[in-house]
């Protein structure tokens, strides 16, 4: 079976991470483009062209654990870059480093729910397509964890920081919305959970073009069109998975 195959394994798992390092990078680059502080637009170029640089690297890799390490370097950059992403009310959202569980601030708390909604979204397509979530390629197979979702929402996570960064930017989001708990963690409230789900699922019906596709489909349709190309993948239809690429 391809799943058992290393080969196999390791060369999707290097398209799903080159997608998603390129897909930081456009957020990073969008970002820039609209920075009107010289010294930080520089840097956010900068980080961008050590992205790319990452993906260059990929194409050398001979083993998933060394994927995962340059994996979590590009991460570790992107998210150093993002604060400079933030145009509005910088202060209150603050970025120092990603923390997850729990979120240590505002925006941390925003993103952990916004890939909260992603992930239950690339599960949900894995079923519909008749794949297993919880047979992963990337992602260390752990119970109860569902790693081919968790592999899916890689390129779709700067969809999820995109989004963020908009709800902040313009400020339909404050900071006020957002509850800080006993020992330093944080939570939306309630009325503030109900309009970010709202503006979320507007987005999510926003149109664009699919380009490998070659078809115009919803962003609510991604994680389904992409769990449909890694099933033909899986069995045989096509030679290479091919991740989408936000413009």
């Amino acid at each position: 079976m391809t799943i058992k195959n290393p080969r196999f394994t390791l060369q999707l798992a290097k398209a799903i991470i080159a997608g998603k390092i390129q897909n930081s990078r456009q957020v990073l680059l969008r970002s820039a483009r609209e920075n009107e502080n010289e010294k930080e637009e520089a840097l956010l170029r900068n980080t961008a062209n050590e992205l790319e640089a990452a993906i260059r690297s990929i194409a050398s890799v001979k083993k998933t654990d060394e994927l995962r390490g340059i994996e979590g370097d590009a991460a570790r950059k992107y998210f150093a870059s993002l604060n400079y992403c933030i145009r509005q009310n910088r202060s209150e959202f603050e970025f120092d480093k990603r923390t997850r569980r729990p979120p240590r601030s505002r925006i941390n708390a925003l993103l952990s729910f916004a890939y909260t909604l992603i992930t239950n979204d690339c599960v949900s397509a894995c079923q519909a397509s008749g794949l297993d979530p919880f047979c992963g390629f990337f992602h260390v197979l752990r119970p109860g964890r569902p790693a081919l979702a968790l592999d899916l929402v890689e390129e779709l996570r700067p969809f999820a920081d995109r989004f963020v960064l908009t709800q902040i930017n313009r400020k339909q989001i404050q900071a006020d919305d957002i509850e800080e708990k006993i020992g330093g963690t944080y939570t939306l409230k309630d009325n503030a959970r109900k309009s970010f789900l709202k503006a979320y699922q507007e987005r999510k019906h926003e149109e664009l073009t699919h380009d490998f596709l070659q078809q115009k489909c919803l962003v609510m349709e991604l994680p389904f069109l992409q769990a449909r190309l890694l099933g033909r993948l899986i069995r045989g239809d096509i030679d290479n998975y091919i991740p989408f690429l936000w413009k």
